[in-house]
């Protein structure tokens, strides 16, 4: 038995059950394209990092949520209005993220498992403390990074701010 409970919504509305659902409960959300009577997405990122994001979901806290939620038809994505873009921010798919927090992996970075690191854990030391300031934005691109050569790298990117802020926080996990 797995140490966590993976739940698959379509849309909007199911997701927003299916965390109403887990509430208390620590919850990862894994985004995608909709698939068709094959099981394939028509957004082949998201074909691509599925095989990432399955090999790492052992990887899952004990007691967590995964949510599986496919977004939609390509059309409904690419509205700027959809429910994903407007409510939960998302800006591409695949996305997975730990929901309430700032840490995501969107589109590209989903494809590196050495960077599931960046969602599945929580700095105890500041996070704890209620501050989430930019070392957690981990996908927001900043002026460092454009100085440091990371500019349109935002894994990249991520990764030396990550270890910045480590190095700030030496007991951080």
């Amino acid at each position: 038995m797995a140490p966590y409970e993976e739940v698959n919504v379509h849309g909007y509305d199911e997701f927003c059950k299916a965390v109403s659902d887990s509430k208390g409960k620590e919850i990862f959300a894994y985004f995608s394209g909709d698939k068709d009577a094959q099981g394939k997405s028509w957004c082949p990122d998201c074909v691509k990092a599925e095989q990432v994001v399955r090999g790492e979901m052992s990887h899952l806290p004990e007691n967590s949520v995964f949510i599986y939620c496919q977004v939609g038809e390509r059309a409904y994505w690419k509205d700027p209005n959809n429910d994903f873009k407007k409510t939960l921010k998302l800006s591409g798919v695949p996305t997975l993220l730990r929901y309430g927090t700032p840490q995501k992996l969107v589109e590209e970075e989903c494809f590196k498992a050495d960077l599931w690191d960046i969602v599945g854990k929580e700095c105890n030391r500041c996070c704890s403390q209620g501050d989430i300031s930019g070392a957690h934005s981990y996908t927001a691109l900043t002026p460092e990074d454009e100085h440091r050569g990371d500019a349109g790298k935002p894994a990249t990117a991520a990764l030396h701010r990550l270890g910045a802020h480590l190095a700030k926080n030496p007991s951080a996990p």
